[in-house]
């Protein structure tokens, strides 16, 4: 869809690929524009970006699969070092979509545990943070789950829950790991739904407990 002939327009490059619209009746129309050897620039912390943060993440993941590259590092070694600044970034913010979890569906009865940065025998890395309770524990089902993971063979990091993956993880700034919010709480929302699909529903606090009742309050680490 064209730009309205009444809107501003800025053209990241010459060669049109799409239009975002912002506002009402095209108050700004933003074209997109990509080819062979662009790289989206990793914006700074102040600068706006019209794109929301998941399709951005996006875009750079699929900039890395055409350019063999990962926050512009191309050897494994940087990108294992990228990897780690993006876990430490991404640590607060899954365990902000945990602790909302525990709060409003477990009702403060959940434990957060988390690994930090790991190596496997295969070489792989992961960070991975897990919130369990004692219903979830005696159905026997997995912990909701939030993994950062770099596979020995990957191209390049992902996130992943128990139960469901994979998103892309490109994260170099607080600003990207804000942004990743939305999908950790997308990922630990499909890890209960499909536990209570694996158990059933009383493995959820919130339903199965008169209201106000609680077993402790803050979330245990």
């Amino acid at each position: 869809m064209p730009c309205p002939a009444n809107s501003s327009v800025t053209s990241i490059v010459d060669v049109d690929i799409g239009v975002i619209h912002r506002g009402d009746s095209g108050a700004e129309c933003v074209r997109l524009s990509f080819r062979r050897g662009f790289t989206l620039p990793y914006m700074e912390e102040t600068a706006p970006n019209p794109i929301p943060g998941h399709l951005t993440s996006l875009i750079h993941h699929f900039i890395d699969l055409r350019d063999g590259t990962h926050g512009g590092a191309v050897i494994r070694t940087d990108k294992e070092a990228h990897f780690a600044h993006a876990v430490e970034l991404l640590a607060p913010i899954a365990r902000q979509a945990l602790a909302e979890m525990n709060t409003y569906l477990l009702l403060d009865s959940g434990t957060l545990d988390e690994t930090g940065l790991t190596r496997s025998e295969d070489g792989s890395l992961a960070a991975i943070w897990q919130l369990s309770w004692p219903e979830q524990a005696a159905a026997g089902v997995s912990p909701i789950t939030l993994i950062a993971y770099y596979g020995i063979g990957f191209h390049h990091p992902h996130l992943r829950g128990a139960t469901v993956r994979d998103w892309p993880l490109n994260v170099f700034s607080d600003t990207d790991a804000h942004d990743q919010l939305p999908i950790l709480r997308a990922i630990a929302t499909a890890d209960l739904h499909n536990l209570v699909f694996q158990a059933d529903y009383h493995i959820v606090p919130a339903v199965t407990r008169p209201p106000g009742i609680r077993l402790r309050s803050p979330i245990q680490r």
